[in-house]
């Protein structure tokens, strides 16, 4: 297993800080193709995307692994899930949105990443140090922005007539 810090900070970033690590990598390239492939497999059943949940970080590990790496992969699907519920909420508070359903997503957006943040912040503290509190905080960062984009997909959907 390589360390993919360096190819979290082209993800979010659009470029390298290492030249020698190209702006579109193959690990960022798997996860997002496993997760893409398992929500729309999921789509095509008509079932809920729960399952679909740390597939990307599976197939970024593709093996056994330390704390710091399973942080790091889980990273990198959290960035894939939260990429999701950016472009989903920045749709549904669209120019064609009452303004008062746009407040209202808004402010419980907010609440919900205040939340998120305390949430993950105590998990992952209570009684462990070092590589391991950053995996646990990792993995709650990505339980959460999941849950959140699948449930306001499921949101959207309905209120669209398709689920």
């Amino acid at each position: 297993m390589i360390s993919v810090a360096p190819l979290i900070f082209a993800a979010l970033t659009g470029s390298s800080a290492n030249p020698t690590v190209p702006t579109v990598n193959p690990i960022v390239e798997r996860v997002d193709i496993e997760l893409s492939q398992c929500i729309k497999e999921q789509d095509n059943k008509g079932e809920a995307q729960y399952p679909c949940i740390y597939a990307g970080a599976m197939a970024c590990l593709g093996g056994p692994a330390s704390n710091e790496e399973r942080a790091e992969c889980v990273s990198l699907e959290r960035y894939f899930w939260d990429r999701k519920l950016n472009r989903l909420y920045k749709t549904m508070t669209s120019k064609k949105s009452p303004s008062s359903f746009s407040k209202d997503l808004r402010d419980a957006q907010r609440n919900w990443i205040s939340l998120r943040d305390k949430d993950c912040s105590l998990f992952a503290s209570m009684g462990v140090q070092g590589s391991r509190e950053k995996r646990l905080h990792e993995e709650c960062m990505l339980e959460h922005t999941a849950f959140r984009y699948i449930k306001l997909d499921e949101f959207y959907q309905a209120s669209k007539g398709r689920k």
